[in-house]
């Protein structure tokens, strides 16, 4: 048998008189309601737009861009920097990359003595025969391309006027060169078409 004098089942004549109970849990209720709808706008939200804003990276959708977001990712990724270990890309790699002469810390081979500038960048990229490919690195406030090292950063034939060429731009970061402290912010540039 209950205990008719417990607190937890007894209630006054005021509680039951009182419509604020009731009304408190409904306020509850919405302020749950409207807290999740906002969180569910939000994230649409950033899903939608946020992605572009954050992404370091520029691609052309047409039918070779999957190619040329595959290559920059390649030389961005793994030619001129180490991704898993190098916050920065290097310049001697970089270097190496377009002097065609390699460099085995880089994990960048050399161009065969037969190799043309394409053959050589087909080899590095890892494209079919069937792809032609230009590569530069590209100062954006200056405009123009960029010496590394001494060596002009670019490789790879001019890519066609017309046709389906697809491009794709990585922004990239270099260490500091000289009394600047600040690191040195350019966009590598893969150009392929069929």
């Amino acid at each position: 048998m209950r205990d008719p004098i417990s607190r937890s089942s007894v209630r006054t004549p005021a509680d039951r008189a009182s419509p604020q109970l009731g009304s408190r849990a409904q306020a509850s209720q919405i302020d749950f309601l409207n807290a999740l709808i906002i969180l569910i706008i939000g994230t649409s939200v950033f899903f939608t737009f946020g992605v572009a804003i954050v992404d370091s990276e520029v691609a052309d959708v047409g039918s070779n861009g999957v190619t040329a977001s595959r290559a920059a990712d390649r030389v961005a990724d793994d030619l001129i920097r180490n991704a898993t270990t190098e916050p920065l890309a290097n310049r001697t790699c970089t270097a190496a990359l377009f002097e065609t002469t390699g460099n085995t810390d880089c994990r960048i081979p050399a161009a065969a003595p037969s190799d043309t500038e394409l053959d050589y960048l087909r080899d590095i990229l890892g494209l079919d025969r069937q792809y032609s490919a230009n590569v530069t690195i590209r100062d954006p406030q200056r405009g123009g391309i960029v010496s590394i090292s001494g060596t002009e950063a670019k490789l790879g034939p001019k890519p066609p006027a017309s046709g389906e060429v697809g491009s794709h731009h990585r922004y990239i970061a270099y260490p500091p060169s000289g009394s600047s402290s600040t690191p040195d912010h350019y966009v590598v540039i893969v150009y392929v078409w069929t």
